[in-house]
């Protein structure tokens, strides 16, 4: 690395700057000292060459003489025209005048050289001048300028080296720590510098306030979509609630905690009832509305705990304290009480329930998934209890959860081997007590547990899917069974297959019903289909559009349940429907209760307005049917009147009450589904 390389950047500029002027210089006073010589020489052989035209004489060597006579000529020499020396005094010059150029100082003398007409003919006289003063004229003057021109120099690289500093160097200074500091504080600022205006530092430094500028965006916004990426991988998308990674992390948290301190929590988890069903009667849209109110309930009622949602019908609570069975069951059900109040969703006003299963550390576990599994098993031990239930973990739930799943992982095998059967329910004229038909229900007889309640099966079937593929069985075994009983001479019976909300939903339903009434049914209305309360009032326009396809395929309609949904009249009066259902819950305390009693005749009077038939269902007694017979109540079913049965059996009770034929002569159709038709029903 070089001697200049080392210097810094004003010291090199300032270097530069005067090696620069110094070449400028050298030249400019070269070319000055030698015109500044030429004149004074010029000028003094001028003078003495005046001098000596004025003393010209004839002879050469008075001529000679009488310029040594003249002040401060040290020799003369005379040459004549052909340049032969003819004389020479004083100091000895040149031998030839030819080598002569006058003016020329040689050896301190300044040679002079001119032509005199004398009358021997033209001369040449070469005089050497005493030039000493003007020599010593000139080294002075170059003395001063030669100090003049270093003092110059020094002035001019100082004056680079200032200049430089102060519009350059200070500036780019300042510059770079601006930049330095707002590197390592991260300022978000602009960086201001004394810099002359409009010059390039200027323009450097507006340049980095703007890279800056840039950069401090970019990473405020990289920070942003970091932060955003990390709330949305801990957050539910849908309710914004903590998901179900950030409550595992928060309750590992929590249990490490109560490990060191030696305390407790509590896990609460919540399960919609039905939702999956729920959705599908009113779209994911008003679903989607639920889960955001459900979700803003429970955070805001108990904010001092952690509220998450960890499945898509699925609420968590995690309680940091130890609480008693007692508190905890009440905890549990006040949020119970808190999710089935009615939520205006999108202008739709809903209902929905839910059940709850809650744990404690450490009495029902020591891990994360532990807590979590177990309160999930008091989850579906709730479950089994209808809805708005709450169970908290024991030790007996997970064998009895364990054989509800073995359960549903046997309704896929049982739909295959044909292990359903239909019962049947009589219906009566409640005046005539004449059986006009009956209800068709599903029934599993497993090979191992034997008859499987209903109960305990149809919510796995309808959360499986199944319940389609089923519920197209149903229609069509009970058009084959109509045929049979039509063809052994039991004719006019009306029967009644329930359509579930999902299968009201299916778009094969329409087709399914035409194909089995055409190939069974000669008259299309003995199959009656009903669709409950709460299934038709989701979206009414299709509903109307959808009831009158299955209308126009000679069915007739009833609606089940009902009064206890949320019809509307005005769509009520739409709905192509000849049959009302008043739901059991009325008419069973229907003479004990009047609350019952009055909602019962209220619904009566209803379907008479429009021109309905009523039917009663869960009449358990004499009393309760005199009392919906006198109230107006057409038809009704019930343990009272008789108990489902097979097909079989209630050929021969039909047969024992009314003595139509023998039982002998009355064969029945129990046709079971296998894995063929298994198929073409899933595929509509």
């Amino acid at each position: 690395m070089t001697l200049l390389s080392k210097l810094n950047a004003e010291s090199r500029t300032a270097i530069l700057v005067a090696a620069s002027v110094l070449f400028c210089l050298l030249i400019g006073l070269v070319a000055l000292d030698r015109h500044i010589l030429s004149d004074l020489l010029l000028e003094r052989s001028n003078e003495k060459s005046s001098l000596l035209k004025n003393n010209i004489a004839t002879d050469d060597g008075v001529l000679a003489l009488k310029a040594l006579n003249i002040e401060g000529v040290n020799g003369v020499s005379v040459y004549d025209n052909r340049g032969q020396l003819l004389k020479r005094r004083g100091t000895a010059v040149l031998e030839s005048p030819t080598n002569a150029q006058s003016p020329k100082l040689i050896e301190g003398d300044l040679i002079a050289l001119w032509k005199v007409n004398a009358p021997q003919g033209t001369r040449m006289v070469l005089v050497a001048i005493d030039a000493n003063d003007i020599v010593s004229k000139h080294n002075t003057f170059r003395l001063i300028a030669l100090i003049a021109a270093i003092v110059i120099i020094v002035v001019a690289a100082f004056a680079a080296k200032f200049g430089m500093t102060h519009t350059q160097s200070v500036p780019l200074r300042k510059l770079i720590q601006a930049v330095r500091e707002i590197r390592h504080i991260g300022a978000n600022r602009e960086i201001k510098i004394d810099a002359p205006q409009n010059g390039d530092i200027e323009k450097l430094s507006n340049e980095f306030s703007h890279l800056i500028r840039v950069h401090v965006a970019s990473e405020a916004e990289v920070q942003r979509q970091a932060q955003e990426l990390e709330h949305l991988a801990m957050h539910d998308g849908l309710t914004d609630l903590p998901n179900r990674t950030m409550f595992k992390r928060e309750l590992q948290r929590t249990i490490m905690e109560n490990r060191s301190r030696g305390g407790g929590c509590c896990v609460l988890v919540i399960n919609l009832d039905g939702f999956k069903v729920f959705n599908d009667l009113f779209g994911q849209r008003i679903g989607d509305a639920v889960l955001i109110e459900l979700g803003r309930r429970l955070r805001n009622e108990y904010q001092a705990h952690l509220v998450a949602r960890t499945e898509s019908d699925n609420f968590a609570i995690l309680i940091n304290e130890p609480l008693n069975d007692r508190r905890l069951r009440s905890i549990g059900l006040d949020m119970l009480k808190l999710v089935s109040e009615r939520i205006n969703a999108r202008g739709t006003v809903v209902q929905v329930t839910g059940c709850c299963g809650a744990a404690k550390h450490p009495d029902d576990g020591l891990t994360v998934d532990e807590l979590l599994s177990n309160a999930t098993y008091a989850l579906q031990e709730a479950k089994q209890h209808g809805n708005n239930s709450m169970e908290q973990f024991n030790a007996d739930m997970k064998r009895r959860i364990r054989e509800r799943v073995e359960l549903a992982d046997d309704l896929e095998r049982a739909l295959q081997r044909g292990e359903f059967v239909l019962y049947y329910q009589p219906k009566i004229d409640l005046r005539t007590r004449r059986v006009i038909g009956a209800e068709a229900l599903i029934r599993w007889v497993h090979p191992l547990r034997g008859m499987v309640r209903p109960d305990l099966f149809i919510p796995a079937v309808e959360e499986s899917g199944l319940i389609v593929p089923i519920g197209n069985w149903i229609i069509e075994s009970t058009a084959r069974q109509i045929a049979v009983w039509n063809k052994v001479g039991l004719r006019g019976l009306q029967i009644a297959v329930n359509i579930s909300a999902v299968q009201f939903q299916a778009p094969e339903l329409v087709e399914t019903i035409r194909k089995a009434q055409k190939k069974y049914l000669e008259r299309p209305g003995q199959l009656e289909l009903e669709i409950t309360e709460s299934a038709v009032m989701h979206d009414p326009q299709r509903t109307i559009r959808l009831l009158q396809e299955m209308r126009d395929t000679g069915a007739t309609l009833a609606i089940d349940d009902f009064g206890t949904g949320y019809s509307s009249l005005s769509y009520l009066k739409q709905f192509p429907v000849q049959t009302l259902k008043i739901d059991q819950a009325f008419v069973r305390n229907v003479t004990s209760d009047s609350n019952d009693r009055a909602i019962s005749s209220a619904v009566v009077r209803l379907g008479k307005h429009f021109g309905l038939k009523l039917v009663a269902e869960g009449i358990e007694d004499e009393a309760a049917l005199q009392t919906l017979l006198k109230m107006g109540c057409d038809i009704g079913q019930g343990f009272h009147i008789a108990r489902p049965m097979p097909a079989q059996d209630f050929s021969r009770w039909l047969i024992s009450n009314k003595g139509v034929l023998p039982a002998s002569e009355l064969p029945t159709v129990q046709e079971k589904p296998n894995a063929a038709n298994v198929h073409s029903l899933r595929r509509g």
